[in-house]
């Protein structure tokens, strides 16, 4: 009787038509960064 424990959890964000101005990345990466509390990366 094992209890099933979490392992990975994967947010991902979609930032459309925004992903040509640097500043909204940069704003994407850093709302990431708040919710999970780690460095979010771009690629």
């Amino acid at each position: 009787m094992q209890v099933p424990k979490l392992v990975k959890i994967c947010l991902n964000q979609g930032i459309g038509s925004a992903a040509s101005d640097k500043k909204q990345i940069e704003a994407a990466q850093n709302e990431m960064t708040m919710i999970t509390g780690q460095k979010a990366s771009a690629y």
